[in-house]
């Protein structure tokens, strides 16, 4: 049994395609393309949000690319954008919007924990990699965690640029590959956040209260250089893991 998704809908949608796989007790059929299987969602797609419907491998490679949403009846280019026509998923079309007082109760930095740690994605890979992980092209250009620092913040602690380092947040730590670069000032670091072993210890888990929309972009840490560096590479290997 699947796990509901909390729509009702997706959910009757869910059981009756895998009902329909049985046949008398024999084994379950599934797609065996991966075109088969975009054409599962695309059903499932239908009136939501992001509506693909109208889409097609032979449209989108006739088109290179189409926009979505795309159903029916923008089909073949799809639309550029939502809302072009100002009505929002609402009975009435109007979009719903919260006033909130603001709340600066986020972690900043201290001096235990000096430098801001911004976290978000790179060009090669797709959350936490269990598909793009495996791909030769990605891993070539972003193959391990790695943290982009500011060399004249790295030179005042001694770490050196393609040396590891270990961070310390106030949950856990991790150890990553520094890059020093001038793309990041002096008090803060970034690193992608696809290496499930290395910025998921560091960040920090507090919710909206109207979203809970967790804040895990953005916390405070600790960075120092380690002596050992086989060891320390030993464990951003390990941290690569998918």
């Amino acid at each position: 049994m699947c796990e509901p998704y909390g729509d009702s809908k997706t959910d009757l949608w869910i059981f009756n395609q895998v009902a329909t796989r049985f046949e008398q007790g024999r084994k379950i059929n599934f797609p065996e393309t991966a075109e088969g299987v975009f054409e599962e969602l695309k059903d499932l797609s239908k009136g939501r949000m992001l509506d693909y419907s109208g889409m097609s491998y032979d449209k989108i490679e006739a088109s290179r690319g189409i926009q979505w949403p795309c159903n029916e009846d923008t089909a073949p280019e799809g639309s550029q954008r939502l809302y072009t026509d100002g009505k929002f998923q609402f009975a009435d079309g109007k979009a719903k919007l919260i006033a909130l007082p603001f709340f600066d109760n986020n972690e900043c930095p201290d001096e235990e924990y000096p430098f801001w740690l911004n976290s978000g994605r790179v060009v090669e890979h797709f959350h936490t990699r269990t598909r793009t992980g495996k791909v030769g092209n990605g891993n070539k250009f972003s193959p391990t965690p790695y943290m982009e620092m500011n060399p004249d913040a790295a030179a005042e602690l001694g770490v050196e640029h393609g040396s590891y380092a270990r961070l310390t947040s106030r949950r856990s730590d991790a150890v990553v590959m520094v890059q020093c670069t001038q793309r990041v000032p002096r008090d803060m670091v970034f690193i992608p956040f696809h290496y499930h072993e290395c910025v998921n210890r560091l960040s920090l888990g507090l919710l909206d209260p109207h979203s809970r929309q967790p804040a895990y972009k953005q916390c405070a840490v600790h960075i120092e250089s380690i002596a050992d560096q086989e060891a320390a590479a030993a464990r951003n290997l390990a941290a690569r893991a998918f």
